[in-house]
């Protein structure tokens, strides 16, 4: 069974909303992307790791037609990044990571070589990381969601969390 990522933008303030072209059940309007990474440097002058950037790609989504670019160049998201997978005929979250104060750093668009479409790719920045998981037991069973994060700012855990 494979996994698929959905990201939903979610807009801050007078942000305008950015529509998917996912329509299943419980995921309408989020996006599908292939690849998301939250990349970590070191401190040059602490030495200390710290979460620096989110990095998603995507083929690139003609129906668009810069849409997506554009309104997530205007102003501030959370981002929701969801791993679902396909259980029967329905979609399910297994892993949910959400990221806060998101702004756009940098879009591109990249030919491979031996693919018809364009991808594109989006790096953005963040204020806040969360993640929702399940805790799998030794023998395979699950033992309920928990949540966590860290706020990038304070660079400390977020203390107070909403339930799950």
């Amino acid at each position: 069974m494979s996994n698929q990522i959905f990201v939903r933008f979610v807009p801050i303030g007078n942000t305008a909303s950015v529509p998917g072209e996912i329509r299943a059940e419980g995921y309408k309007d989020f996006h599908e992307f292939f690849s998301s990474d939250v990349g970590f440097e070191r401190s040059s002058t602490t030495g200390v790791p710290f979460f620096n950037r989110l990095v998603m790609s995507r083929n690139y989504a003609f129906s668009s037609g810069g849409l997506v670019r554009n309104t997530l160049a205007q102003g501030q998201f959370a981002i929701e990044v969801h791993v679902v997978q396909l259980f029967g005929t329905r979609f399910r979250t297994i892993a949910l990571t959400e990221l806060r104060g998101a702004r756009l750093l940098k879009y591109r668009t990249t030919a491979v070589a031996g693919e018809s479409v364009p991808r594109e790719e989006y790096e953005f920045d963040f204020a806040q990381l969360l993640w929702t998981y399940y805790i799998l037991r030794t023998d395979g069973t699950v033992n309920g969601l928990t949540r966590t994060g860290w706020n990038l700012v304070t660079n400390q855990p977020i203390s107070s969390l909403p339930p799950i």
